[in-house]
């Protein structure tokens, strides 16, 4: 029979081994790529670390297997294809089809292959449309086009993204699959050469705690052993079931939170009803497999761009973008009070160049003037993956968590002098009176 009494004492008894793991976590946490760039940083570190792999002519010695590899792994058949002249090019730019961020050329093969690589960058419009008329043009009538979205969980892009695009004419891969298991190849062919296969080991532990699979064999190993004591399998199913349910409201209870919160610390501001969290928008991102909605949270007006009284620049906290799970804000102009600007308008040059010192280096795309993620605390409200978003939870640590958020978006509204760019006089919040 479960009751109360032995879910307690299951949990009870996992609290050693979290710990354990967080000391074993601790234990292997010099990596030199979270060292020497982001870990989350898509065309410095992960787009340039693949490319150096899958390059034939690479440094890492191994020719063109690591490419054969990549290739196999994400769906691009090779049955007999000559790899011989393969051409790599990452950050590749065009004058109608935009920066690529991997192009993989196989003339003798006929097969021309885009990557379009998503950490936690938002979609372009149109860009995988674009991708794909590119690609099956360089392939020629007789030729091979694939273009993949990759993304840490296989995301599916965005509709805006996909332009007149069908969703079957681009294929999802996820880091947390595909780069996983093609590194763990990598790995075995790597076992001559000491320091590449340490660094792809590295590599590996990277990815596995961006898509939460840090945990090691030996800590896993004792969980299994004690959820086959008793009944505790039965209470763990319990939990299992009630796992999504428990993202929902978590979820449900921090932007209705951080709404009063927000519309007490930023009182001069107009809290608008643009991408707003609803319940039927939750419903979406946790209870669907695919077409999940990502695009909602909480939009504030700030004030109207001089000289157009139609655009007026926001502050938005968005839940999620498509190729991530991290929570992020940013700046953008909605011209009447909808998302119909294209944030790249030379109109908007100056407010993007008012508030570009404090948002991420070349963050301005088709739908931000400027974004961040937030970096007082590391939220990932799709998969709940992380210690700081777990937390939400408990409502005296979500409280500290939307005081922390709160601090941040005040900042950014401060320090890009927004305000004053666009003649809007301050009134004390709340806290100041």
């Amino acid at each position: 029979m479960i009751t109360s009494e032995n879910l307690h004492r299951l949990l009870a008894n996992l609290e050693p081994l979290r710990r354990w793991a967080i000391l074993s976590a601790h234990a292997r946490a010099f990596n030199v790529f979270s060292i020497l760039r982001g870990e989350g940083e898509e065309v410095g570190l992960h787009t340039a670390f693949i490319e150096a792999l899958i390059n034939p002519a690479g440094t890492h010695g191994c020719g063109a297997t690591l490419l054969e590899l990549f290739l196999v792994e994400i769906g691009v058949g090779l049955p007999h294809a000559d790899l011989s002249g393969a051409i790599i090019e990452r950050e590749r730019r065009t004058s109608d089809s935009g920066q690529i961020d991997l192009l993989i050329e196989l003339p003798r093969a006929g097969i021309v292959v885009i990557v379009e690589n998503k950490i936690y960058a938002g979609d372009q419009h149109r860009q995988l449309e674009r991708y794909h008329q590119l690609a099956t043009k360089r392939a020629g009538p007789t030729g091979r086009a694939h273009v993949f979205y990759l993304t840490l969980h296989g995301t599916e892009p965005s509709a805006a993204s996909r332009g007149t695009l069908p969703l079957e004419k681009v294929t999802c891969v996820s880091y947390r699959e595909h780069i996983l298991r093609w590194i763990a190849r990598c790995i075995e062919k790597a076992s001559r050469h000491a320091t590449l296969r340490e660094t792809l080991a590295q590599y590996e532990e990277l990815i596995k705690k961006l898509t939460g699979q840090s945990m090691n064999d030996e800590t896993r190993d004792e969980v299994l052993g004690l959820l086959a004591e008793g009944s505790n399998a039965e209470l763990a199913q319990m939990i299992v079931t009630n796992w999504t349910h428990m993202k929902w409201r978590t979820t449900w209870a921090f932007w209705q939170e951080i709404e009063v919160a927000l519309r007490q610390r930023l009182s001069d501001c107009t809290m608008l009803d643009v991408n707003k969290y609803t319940s039927n928008r939750l419903d979406g991102l946790y209870w669907r497999d695919r077409k999940k909605d990502y695009h909602f949270g909480l939009t504030l007006r700030i004030g109207s761009l001089p000289g157009s009284a139609r655009d007026e620049v926001c502050l938005c906290l968005c839940n999620s973008d498509d190729g991530g799970s991290r929570a992020f804000f940013g700046l953008a102009v909605l011209r009447e009070k909808d998302w119909k600007a294209n944030q790249r308008d030379e109109t908007y040059d100056s407010v993007a160049a008012q508030v570009a010192a404090f948002f991420h280096q070349n963050s301005r795309n088709d739908w931000w003037i400027g974004w961040r993620h937030f970096q007082s605390v590391p939220l990932d409200l799709v998969e709940y993956s992380n210690a700081e978003t777990l937390a939400l939870v408990n409502p005296a640590k979500r409280a500290e968590v939307i005081t922390a958020l709160c601090d941040e978006l005040e900042a950014c509204v401060t320090t890009c002098g927004i305000r004053a760019f666009l003649g809007v006089h301050t009134t004390p919040s709340r806290t100041d009176r």
